[in-house]
């Protein structure tokens, strides 16, 4: 477990990180927070309110196409803030948040209300923190499927589907996790804690706007990767015409020499090209005139 203490006067705030097993095996902590346990079976971002203690259960979904997604709780009561989670994300994320904090503080007058301060001036650094690079995430990922479309035009993406897939499933749970985002900075501006100032109030607002930002970058993504999609299924069409445009030439061609075969192939007693010196050779002729006016003809048509 990590954990943290900052105090002012007389006023102590309490920070911790800690994994499940951690959390289990703290009685008094769990006793103090008085909620219901960490559970990772609730696979969503939600927030409940329990008279002054309140917990926001989070599912962060993983930018690496291998794996999907991890989850996390943060619980405060009084001054107390605990994350709840197994991935070292938290460690290292909250690490860095409470050098920011430190530093800060250190400029900044220090009044009677610190510790709420100091506990929502910690929840909007996470926030912030969460959603620092996902926009130059999302370009990436654009870039990607732009790199895909290219090699799509050019013919040269034969698992198409296999490269596809992975990202369409990514860009579906950022595209869920920042709409999710958007309806708990709602519920958190609602609560009234973290807006009782203009500047809170500014934190909040504007982590909403962004969240919103990063909701619609994911959709415009979501509706690229279709055209994409709709441009490997054109170009597959294009292939299947180009196919069945030769099928066609070879057969229009090998009608008239199948008929010529045919007719000459009755052997009937009375043909007099069958008892003549110059019949198999004229025969021959009149193939290649046949297949020289037709293939004349599609080159006038623009088949081949």
């Amino acid at each position: 477990m990590n954990s943290w203490i900052r105090s002012q006067k007389e006023e102590k705030i309490y920070i911790a990180v800690m994994n499940g097993q951690e959390w289990a095996d703290t009685k008094e902590c769990r006793n103090n927070l008085c909620v219901r346990p960490f559970s990772p079976s609730l696979r969503y971002c939600r927030m409940e309110r329990k008279r002054d203690r309140l917990r926001i259960q989070m599912e962060t979904p993983s930018r690496k196409s291998e794996t999907k997604e991890f989850y996390y709780s943060i619980w405060i009561a009084g001054n107390l803030f605990v994350i709840v989670g197994e991935d070292d994300f938290l460690v290292k994320n909250m690490t860095e948040i409470m050098k920011k904090m430190d530093e800060k503080t250190k400029l900044e007058e220090q009044d009677e209300k610190w510790a709420a301060g100091y506990l929502s001036s910690l929840l909007e650094q996470w926030f912030k923190s969460i959603l620092k690079d996902d926009l130059e995430f999302l370009q990436s990922v654009e870039l990607e499927i732009a790199k895909l479309e290219e090699a799509v035009l050019k013919g040269k993406c034969p698992e198409f589907n296999a490269r596809m897939l992975p990202v369409k499933k990514q860009i579906a749970r950022f595209y869920r996790y920042y709409n999710q985002l958007v309806e708990l900075s709602q519920e958190l501006t609602e609560l009234g804690e973290f807006s009782e100032k203009e500047s809170k109030e500014n934190w909040m607002n504007g982590f909403k706007e962004r969240c919103s930002l990063l909701a619609g970058q994911t959709q415009i993504i979501r509706e690229y990767m279709i055209q994409v999609q709709e441009v490997y299924q054109s170009e597959i069409e294009i292939r299947q015409n180009d196919v069945m445009k030769a099928l066609t030439m070879v057969t229009t061609i090998c009608f008239p020499l199948t008929l010529v075969a045919g007719w000459y192939g009755m052997n009937f007693k009375y043909m007099p090209e069958i008892y003549s010196r110059y019949g198999y050779p004229a025969v021959i002729f009149i193939c290649v005139i046949i297949i020289i006016i037709s293939l004349i003809i599609f080159k006038k048509k623009n088949f081949w």
